[in-house]
Parts: C-alpha cells; sequence; structure tokens
C-alpha cells in the first residue's frame, strides 16, 4: 500500500501468541479507498509474539513496521509503552487494537474515517463490540454502558471509561503525550480525556470488533479494579490542575475521593502507595484516607474487644 498513510493503526503486544495472527488479519482485511499503517510493538514477550511480526511484516513490508523492545519496557518507566508507538504514528488518524483483540468488518476503518472525514466536530469515533470470553464464548459487551452518541469531555471525566479500545479511531492531534500519563495504569480513559478537548467522541452502533476477556486488566479482582482507576484519575487530576483545568480536575477529585472513603474497602498503605509522585491536591486526599486507615486499625480492634466482652457477659448471665 503506497502513500503516506491516512490511518496509522497501532497495535501494542505483549505473550500475545494464542491471538496475534487474528489481530493483524484483521488489519490486513480491511477494505479501504485510502492506505494505511500497521506499527506493531512488542514489550519484549517471552513466547513467540516477536517471531509472528517478524512473519507477517516480511510478508507485508509496505503496511506492517514492527518495533521490538528487547527490555520490557512497561515494567521499567510506566506510559512509555504508549508514547514510543504513538510518536512512530504518521497518518491523520489512528485506530488502535491491542495485540489480543481483533476487528471483525472489513469495512470498520473506511466507516469510521467517512464519518471524521464528514463530522469535523467529532474527534475520536468508536463503536459497539463483542466480548469473548476465555472459552470462546461469544456474548453481548455487558462491561460498558455507553450514555449517549456524543460525548463530551466532562461526560467522559464524570461517567468514565465506557470506550474500548478496539473500537476506536480519533485525529491525531495530541503531538507530545503529557508526562502524568506515566502515573495512570489505564492508558486508553486518559487519552480519551485529551482527545475530548478536541471535539465530541462519536458513538456508531455497529458491531465491529471483539473484545477479549482474560487479558491484564479484565482478570483482575474488583478492588484491584477500582484501585487502577482511582490511581487513574489521581493522574488525571494531577493533569488537569497543572494545566489549569481546576473544574475538570475537581471532578477527578471527586471520583479519587469516593474510591478513597468507600465503606469496608480493603484498602491498605501499599495501595496508597501507588499515589507518589502526583499533585497536592490528590496528595491531601490520601493523606486523609492514610490517617483513617492507620486509626482503623485501632478503633477495629476496639470494636471486636467489645463484642467479645458483649458475648462472654450474656453467656454468663445465661449460664
Amino acid at each position: 500500500m503506497s502513500g503516506v498513510p491516512l490511518v496509522s493503526i497501532l497495535c501494542t503486544t505483549y505473550n500475545h501468541e494464542a491471538f496475534l495472527r487474528a489481530a493483524l488479519n484483521g488489519f490486513l482485511l480491511q477494505r479501504t479507498t485510502f492506505p494505511f499503517e500497521v506499527i506493531v510493538h512488542d514489550d519484549a514477550s517471552p513466547d513467540g509474539t516477536a517471531a509472528i511480526i517478524r512473519e507477517y511484516a516480511a510478508l507485508h513490508p509496505d503496511i506492517i513496521s514492527p518495533i521490538f523492545q528487547t527490555v520490557n519496557q512497561r515494567s521499567l518507566v510506566p506510559g512509555k509503552v504508549m508514547h514510543t508507538i504513538h510518536a512512530a504514528a504518521r497518518g491523520k488518524y489512528i485506530a488502535w487494537c491491542e495485540g489480543d483483540d481483533y476487528w471483525t468488518d472489513p469495512l470498520k476503518l473506511q466507516k469510521q474515517i467517512d464519518h471524521l472525514e464528514s463530522h469535523p466536530e467529532d474527534v475520536l469515533c468508536f463503536h459497539a463490540v463483542q466480548v469473548e470470553q476465555p472459552d470462546g464464548t461469544i456474548i453481548p459487551d455487558r462491561i460498558t454502558h455507553v450514555p449517549k452518541a456524543n460525548t463530551t469531555l466532562e461526560e467522559i471525566a464524570l461517567k468514565g471509561n465506557y470506550i474500548h479500545m478496539p473500537s476506536v479511531v480519533f485525529r491525531n492531534v495530541l503531538g507530545e503525550l503529557p508526562a502524568e500519563l506515566g502515573l495512570s495504569p489505564l492508558g486508553d480513559l486518559f487519552l480519551w480525556v485529551l482527545l475530548a478537548e478536541h471535539g465530541n467522541l462519536h458513538w456508531l452502533p455497529d458491531m465491529m470488533a471483539t473484545y477479549r476477556m482474560g487479558g491484564r486488566w479484565s482478570t483482575r479482582d474488583r478492588h484491584a479494579q477500582l484501585l487502577g482507576t482511582a490511581v487513574c484519575h489521581g493522574a488525571l487530576a494531577t493533569w488537569a490542575q497543572r494545566t489549569g483545568k481546576d473544574p475538570l480536575a475537581g471532578i477527578f477529585i471527586k471520583r479519587l475521593r469516593g474510591f478513597l472513603t468507600m465503606p469496608r474497602s480493603p484498602l491498605t498503605t501499599a495501595d496508597l502507595d501507588r499515589f507518589a509522585g502526583m499533585g497536592p491536591t490528590v496528595m491531601q486526599e490520601v493523606s486523609k484516607a492514610r490517617r483513617r486507615l492507620i486509626m482503623g486499625r485501632p478503633m477495629a480492634l476496639l470494636r471486636r474487644c467489645a463484642r467479645f466482652l458483649k458475648r462472654s457477659v450474656l453467656g454468663l448471665t445465661h449460664g
């Protein structure tokens, strides 16, 4: 496919040997009136992921451009992978699909680019997906609930992440990504917020991709997912305050506070350490949570002692 690509498809991989061919085939099956490129980043996978990338790059050198790491970057510098692959994109538009997800409609890119080309007010276009469980069963998407077709910056801040990564195509308008992205375990939500500064996020009802359960995020327990989201909100609040967006920062601080004050939360001091390096308002909330955690331990012990004494007294009375 000759010429400067209109679309850069970004694919991040790690230990995706069992799934990557489906993702790459979904890219290559796209029928478009414009050129596109596929940039595949492998983060030093110990399995056969890199070999599959080399195989496809050799067959399609005019489309597929690999980036290979010899040392896992995600474990060294959080956010480095997203910075690296995003900086390599040459297209006017960027599509994203991780190596364990895949596209199911050969007209996906064409439909989304047609929409964005005719709707300059929209910066990102996403669509419905189906979900594949670890046993291969396909089920409807019950993970996300799209509130309405057009999403603004304030709405995505208030409602959180309901956009699946393999469904997005967006304008390549961000330039260098902010340093605070490296503080967030959720790069996608951070990215959607950054993009929403440039226009609406538009939803299409077409089912055009599959999101696989069983990846790093979907296999985490509920507390780990809530903690990751809270850390992301802390990073977003830090970025918003640094860039003078105080009302937006207030929304993220409120959502962070909601997590930190959840009743019966299994929050630990190690969890709170995840917020290190964030802005002063975030750290004030974390300090309050740390004090509650420290004070809560003796209070919990006193309550347990009181219950024990009550049971003992009742036992003596009835005896």
